[in-house]
């Protein structure tokens, strides 16, 4: 349970009810009872089904504004989550207290209860709901100024008339069909059943519905209890005796209703609440009230007269005064038993229209207005006057009940002409905002309104709140229209806006759908207002199309930006971004950069696919090493002539394996870089520093911009080691093979002459001891076997990254 829950509410055990978790539970704050409902959590595993369950809340909150039906409040769940809701109890009673406070329900109260319960099931009938579920725990009783009024709530139980549910528990209102199988339909037949049991303790004297259901009364146990109802209810033998034989007196038509409300046979119960509304109005309509004796359940019977003794004198006494009397009483006696029949017809004329136009304002909320309200007013008023005329009429008053019944109805009148008249203002005023004051109909509307005051002038209020509820209506409807319009309007320029930034504002159907907006600008300008809409609304989908098709591009523009981002960013890694061919590219990459941000998808896809083909290309040549001191050459891979090359050796075989001479020339199995110029004395002072070894870098601090000429191969081994480190990438010695393509393809260094021969260092060793090394001298460069320990210049070598 959610802890926001369980810090408010003093929850108690679940109990299941059709496809939701209902827990009874006390707000500590508010003091009152409550219910936390919840679907059940096995519905997740159905999402269909689970949301056709959140569907049935939401219109049981939709069913709250129509008149004998109402759910509970409803209190939103958190964001957190969503699974529970709160259902506030009502104070007012439920029919169950009220029947259990009340031994006799008087038949008129009791006939006015089952008319408004009739017309809560028409009502959720009528939306295609049925309750499934109807007890006499969930109709809820409260009385006011006005009379009863009974409603039927927990409509958190409802489900669409047709669908597949889990059988409500409701054993004592259960029709034979729930309980003849494990699933049902939800139907209208469950309701009326249900209505047809809750007439019988409607009608009933306690003691008489107790004698009746005898073999479930007197079970003490719960579970004995409900399992005896739904025995009564599934055994054919079990015939509930119908009212008017346990009532002698009781009304023949409205005792076969009810027989035909608890038909084991569905097909033969009234088809919807309507109909059995219907016929419960005409079986009820017209009869006189009933008294029955609530000790016996039978009609009290007058005391037999006791036989008198009659004399002559008493005989002569009676016969004097009967014929004074009949003489008098032929003309007054009727008089005076019978009111004027035009008098009579008039008040009940008067008092149904009171009624009908309290009933009126009721629904339409006037007894909710401020009290200073003028409709809330008119409304006390009449109200007032409607119930004194009720009370004149019930001492047979007709001569003052008639104005009574007038002036209520008068003011009752005048209180739904207020209303109306504030709900046409309210519209106009709508209209007028969204500018629609111009319009054709907004001029006819305004006339209705004129017509409306004239006819509340003249006390016409059928008149008046025709006019009235005709103008709002139109107002309404050109409001509406203008904001639909507005709204397409508004909709069509974005999207032409967004059609020219993402760079599709070339195509034959932008001028198109420009076309269409014009038109329909010209058409709106005419008050046109559906075909103005319509055409802003072809041409949103013109635009909607040229986007479609410019955004399924999205994904290669997506890939080739990648693409080109992560090539761009390894080359620069590798080659640095001075590189020239990657700086031309730079301002190209960020001109399709743009054109992608702006999401023009297929101009993107345009712009990249030659930059990438740049980038490939650049990436497949390969790069040297970078860095701010050193400078390295591509040698690339060939076959190298080798001219000047002289061998001063005995034989090849001398020079070892790894020389790569054949028939004059060097071959270059794969692309290398070499540096371009031989050691420095600095660079090598570096080295000796950063080695811990000042007196070395101290005789190399002179001349240091000279190549280090007398440095061992050894050295010069370790400086490769070190000088890898410090680049982070592998250099080396070149070989033998790679020193003589170099010095083929690089411009020769001009060395300093001393006099000297100076070596070049190479790594390939001979096999006789030492390694190859090259020496150059008047335009030769001469090959020769030299010991490790002699000194010699050098370069190093390293792959392409």
């Amino acid at each position: 349970m959610r802890s926001d829950l369980i810090a408010r509410y003093t929850i108690g055990e679940p109990v299941y009810e059709n496809e939701f978790i209902v827990y009874p539970a006390q707000d500590k704050r508010m003091d009152h009872a409550v219910f936390i409902v919840a679907p059940d959590v096995a519905l997740k595993l159905d999402k269909a089904r689970f949301e056709r369950v959140w569907t049935s809340i939401n219109e049981a909150k939709s069913l709250t504004a129509r008149r004998f039906v109402e759910i509970e409040d409803l209190i939103p769940p958190s964001p957190e989550d969503d699974n529970f809701y709160i259902v506030e109890k009502r104070p007012s009673k439920t029919l169950h207290q009220y029947l259990d406070e009340t031994e006799m329900v008087a038949y008129e109260r009791a006939a006015e209860i089952g008319r408004h319960i009739l017309e809560g099931l028409a009502t959720l009938h009528g939306a295609g709901y049925a309750h499934n579920a109807l007890t006499d725990q969930c109709i809820y009783v409260s009385e006011d100024y006005s009379g009863l009024s009974v409603r039927i709530g927990n409509l958190h139980l409802i489900s669409k008339i047709g669908e597949h549910i889990i059988p409500p528990y409701v054993p004592e209102f259960g029709a034979p069909e729930i309980y003849a199988s494990g699933t049902f339909s939800a139907s209208s037949a469950l309701d009326i059943y249900a209505m047809g049991m809750i007439a019988y303790k409607l009608f009933l004297p306690r003691q008489t519905y107790n004698s009746v259901f005898d073999s479930v009364m007197v079970w003490e146990d719960e579970h004995q209890r409900e399992q005896s109802w739904k025995n009564i209810h599934l055994d054919p033998s079990n015939i509930f005796p119908r009212l008017d034989v346990l009532i002698p007196g009781f009304p023949e038509g409205l005792a076969s209703l009810i027989e035909r409300m608890l038909s084991r046979d569905p097909a033969q119960r009234p088809r919807t609440g309507a109909d059995a509304l219907g016929e419960y109005t005409r079986v009820t309509t017209g009869i006189q009230p009933m008294s029955w004796d609530p000790r016996g359940g039978m009609p009290q019977q007058p005391e037999a007269a006791k036989p008198k003794k009659w004399t002559p004198v008493k005989i002569s006494m009676i016969a004097a005064l009967l014929l004074i009397c009949i003489g008098v009483g032929v003309v007054t006696i009727p008089k005076l038993l019978r009111p004027d029949p035009k008098l009579v017809a008039d008040v009940g004329t008067w008092k149904k229209e009171a009624e009908s136009r309290k009933q009126k304002a009721i629904a339409a909320k006037a007894p909710e207005r401020p009290a200073s309200d003028q409709a809330k007013l008119s409304y006390d008023t009449g109200a007032a006057a409607l119930t004194s005329a009720d009370a004149l009429l019930k001492d047979e008053d007709y001569e003052k009940a008639l104005p009574g019944y007038q002036s209520a109805a008068i003011n009752l009148g005048n209180a739904l002409i207020a209303i109306s008249k504030e709900s046409a203002e309210k519209a106009k005023a709508s209209a007028s905002a969204a500018g629609g004051d111009k319009a054709p109909s907004f001029a006819e509307a305004d006339a209705k309104m004129k017509a409306a005051a004239d006819s509340a002038a003249a006390k016409q209020m059928h008149g008046a709140i025709d006019n009235y509820d005709a103008s709002k209506t139109a107002f309404d409807d050109l409001a509406k229209a203008l904001t639909t319009l507005a709204a397409a309007e508004k909709n069509a320029t974005a999207k032409r806006e967004t059609v020219n930034r993402i760079g599709a504002g070339d195509s034959p159907d932008v001028a198109k759908a420009s076309g269409l907006m014009t038109d329909a600008k010209a058409k709106a300008e005419q008050w046109q207002m559906p075909a103005a809409t319509s055409g802003y609304g072809d041409a949103a989908k013109l635009f909607d199309a040229l986007i479609a098709d410019v955004m399924a591009s999205k994904d290669e523009a997506t890939a080739l930006k990648q693409k080109v981002a992560d090539l761009n960013a390894s080359i620069t890694t590798r080659a640095g971004a001075a590189d020239p061919t990657l700086a031309a590219l730079a301002p190209k990459i960020g001109e399709a950069d743009g054109r992608y941000s702006a999401e023009a998808y297929k101009l993107a896809v345009v712009a990249y696919k030659p930059i990438l083909a740049d980038l490939e290309a650049l990436s497949a040549r390969g790069f040297c090493p970078v860095s701010p001191t050193l400078a390295f050459e591509q040698v690339p891979a060939g076959s190298y002539s080798l001219e000047n090359v002289r061998l001063m050796t005995a034989s090849m075989k001398e020079l070892g394996g790894m020389l790569g001479v054949a028939n004059g020339a060097v071959k270059v199995e794969k692309s290398f870089c070499m540096q371009a110029k031989a050691v420095t004395r600095a660079e090598m002072a570096a080295y000796y520093t950063a080695n811990s070894d000042p007196a070395s870098a101290q005789a190399y601090s002179d001349n240091p911009e000279l190549p280090a000429d007398d440095v061992p191969l050894a050295v010069a081994q370790n400086y490769t080691a070190w000088l890898s480190k410090q680049l982070n990438a592998p250099v080396h010695l070149p070989s033998a093979t790679e020193w003589m393509a170099s010095a083929t393809k690089m411009e020769t260094e001009k060395l300093p002459d001393n006099g000297d021969i100076l070596l070049q260092w190479s790594a390939t060793p001979c096999e006789a001891g030492g390694n190859v090394a090259f020496m150059a001298q008047e335009g030769s460069t001469f090959v020769v076997c030299s010991d490790a320990s002699a000194g010699g210049i050098f370069r190093v070598t390293a792959e392409l990254r």
